[in-house]
């Protein structure tokens, strides 16, 4: 039995998929904004067709006809995010891929201009030449300390043959 939500375990399965498949044929994807649009791609044909890929939001201000037909996409690339940093103000980051978890009441969703929808899994991609710049994983750390997100994954990939084991930790 898993210790994370299905579609957490979707979403780690996917990357995990993903990360083999780069090993493989590296050159595919060969900037860091591919690695961010396959693993979107990816997560989001899954969820569809588990039928987990949509949420309902119904806010009232919008198109004519679609007062009752809002369905809102779960994944979501780079969304503007609201975290509080250590000098204790509100600062704004785009995370790479943000899953949405489901709403309490999806009659009543967060303020189109203050809240922000829960966060399931939050997931920061880098390509690096072995750079050690973590800030990805210290903004992880604020938004998931923070209760923003509920799980992330940063994803560090180096262009180079693993000496040993999977290549993966």
């Amino acid at each position: 039995m898993s210790i994370y939500p299905h579609v957490v375990e979707i979403a780690w399965d996917v990357v995990n998929q993903f990360l083999k498949d780069w090993q493989n044929e590296p050159y595919r994807w060969h900037r860091e904004i591919n690695a961010h649009m396959e693993i979107f791609s990816r997560l989001s044909t899954v969820l569809r067709y588990c039928g987990r890929d949509s949420l309902f939001g119904k806010y009232n201000e919008v198109i004519v006809g679609y007062e009752d037909r809002q369905l809102w996409s779960r994944v979501i690339p780079e969304p503007t995010i609201s975290y509080e940093y250590t000098d204790k103000n509100k600062h704004i980051c785009y995370p790479d891929i943000v899953v949405l978890d489901d709403i309490p009441d999806p009659g009543h969703p967060p303020d189109a201009e203050e809240g922000q929808w829960p966060i399931l899994w939050v997931c920061e991609v880098k390509y690096t030449d072995n750079n050690k710049d973590d800030w990805d994983l210290e903004k992880l750390r604020y938004i998931i300390s923070q209760g923003i997100a509920q799980y992330g994954c940063w994803i560090r990939m180096l262009c180079k043959r693993a000496t040993s084991g999977s290549g993966i930790e």
